[in-house]
């Protein structure tokens, strides 16, 4: 017996499912189909994924004999926040008929692959709390989010290295990821230790397509380096021990700008956001001097 495949989170997932009606494969071809991931325990259910649509042009796929492939991205998968007890829910509607099957349990694992140690969001708050102690901790947590995701997207400052191996007759190639961040650029990419143009491959999601004509050859080293962007509640610890003033000004800033609150002072927030931006530009400058902080790499 074969042992069940485990899907990992930020990954893109494939799921292959044959739908039965009565015992015998249902003919799908003229319909449309469905799929969702639930978490079931006892009586709590919460869906971990909402409602997808699935192709029936994708590779594996055959409708007509009950074939189905669920398709989640791995942006989907990145949300998924439990391990245990999560099920697949298929949903087919063939002329008037809906046809909900029986749900497939899946087998799932956190991807850990980030390098940097993380800190969570919460360690800026009592330095937030500090300056403006009437502002709610909720509020103050969303704009640690708002200022950290600001900051990653204006300097790239959170990257990490994956190296791949070529495969013979592939173009493209999955990119972990996991809850804690997705890519969202690629700052470079290499094989054999030369670098390729940014015209000669696609980031799609989480992952690489090479023009055919680039692909890399089979046992190619390939080493990319990826821009990240929190998608969790944790950053890299160098934001905290270089940078923690300087973001705690940019939180405040956006406190200070929201209009009629205790706290609301817009002409004190341009000199926290100017202290923000010091930050913004110190992390620039030694990128551009090679001396980056958030370089981390991954064994791909």
């Amino acid at each position: 017996m074969n042992n069940p495949k485990i899907y990992k989170i930020g990954e893109r997932w494939l799921i292959p499912i044959t739908l039965r009606k009565e015992g015998s494969p249902l003919d799908v071809s003229t319909g449309t189909v469905t799929a969702r991931l639930i978490y079931l325990n006892n009586n709590e259910e919460s869906e971990q994924i909402g409602s997808t649509s699935l192709s029936s042009s994708i590779s594996g796929a055959d409708w007509a004999n009950g074939l189905v492939i669920v398709d989640f991205s791995a942006i989907s998968t990145s949300g998924v926040t439990v391990y245990n007890n999560l099920f697949i829910e298929v949903t087919a509607v063939v002329g008037t008929d809906t046809n909900i099957f029986p749900v497939r349990e899946l087998e799932v694992e956190k991807n850990d692959f980030i390098s940097i140690p993380l800190i969570p969001f919460s360690d800026f708050e009592d330095s937030v709390l500090i300056e403006i102690p009437d502002a709610p901790l909720p509020l103050i947590n969303l704009k640690i989010q708002e200022t950290i995701k600001d900051f990653c997207k204006r300097t790239n400052g959170w990257k990490e290295t994956i190296n791949l191996t070529g495969l013979e007759n592939v173009v493209s190639y999955n990119l972990p990821t996991n809850g804690n961040a997705k890519i969202i650029q690629v700052i470079s990419l290499s094989v054999n230790d030369y670098i390729y143009n940014s015209n000669s491959y696609k980031l799609n999601d989480c992952e690489i397509e090479f023009d055919g004509n680039m692909s890399p050859n089979k046992d190619s080293e390939i080493k990319i380096i990826v821009s990240m962007l929190p998608i969790g509640l944790y950053c890299p610890d160098f934001f905290i021990t270089h940078y923690k003033r300087e973001l705690v000004s940019g939180v405040i800033s956006k406190l200070m700008k929201m209009p009629r609150r205790p706290f609301s002072n817009l002409n004190e927030s341009i000199f926290y956001e100017k202290e923000y931006f010091k930050a913004v530009g110190q992390e620039l400058y030694k990128q551009s001097s090679r001396g980056v902080y958030g370089a981390g790499g991954i064994i791909g």
